[in-house]
């Protein structure tokens, strides 16, 4: 949300509150891209979809929420340190500090109680469908679920309306008004 500015006071004062508007609205966009904005992942590509959650900013950087439901485990708390999930927009993709992502889940079920499982997540940039994961009790060894992961395409940012076009022609309205002042 761009934060508004209202112009007053005489004409001489014009300019210097059209720049200190423009300062706030650059720095209002500047913070949007900054936010968290909830992204969705698809946990089985090609089949009957199985969206899991999570919210990062949108210019990428640290996960700070994340959800997903595989087999009756819903995998839902982030792990830190060396295994902290990040999102990377760039490659739309999920990446660990200096490990694979770890997350687990929240709540205990009958195929995994708490403390015993553990979802892991592998990038792998240079394959066709990127992430692999593998959802296990670490205690038995014994699978929940595996295959592979798409993060949803970043939607293209629409551009403001001639909003360029819309400053120019207010300031040469502006000096139009002002030149015919000074004819009077």
């Amino acid at each position: 949300m761009v934060p508004e500015c209202h112009v007053g006071g005489p004409m001489r004062t014009f300019f210097r509150t059209l720049a200190s508007c423009a300062v706030l609205a650059v720095a209002g966009l500047a913070a949007e891209g900054a936010s968290a904005v909830t992204r969705s992942a698809d946990f089985n590509p090609g089949g009957v979809p199985n969206l899991g959650m999570f919210d990062a900013p949108a210019a990428g950087g640290p996960v700070t929420a994340f959800s997903v439901t595989l087999g009756a485990t819903v995998f839902d708390m982030l792990t830190g340190g060396a295994t902290a999930l990040s999102y990377d927009a760039a490659t739309n993709e999920f990446e660990g500090a200096g490990a694979f992502p770890v997350i687990v889940p929240s709540a205990a079920t009958a195929e995994c109680p708490l403390g015993d499982c553990a979802l892991e997540l592998y990038p792998n940039p240079g394959d066709p469908v990127p992430g692999d994961f593998l959802a296990l009790n670490i205690v038995t060894l014994e699978n929940i679920d595996f295959g592979k992961y798409v993060i949803d395409p970043v939607p293209s940012p629409v551009p403001p309306p001639a909003a360029g076009l819309m400053l120019l022609g207010g300031l040469g309205g502006m000096a139009l008004v002002r030149g015919r002042r000074r004819l009077a």
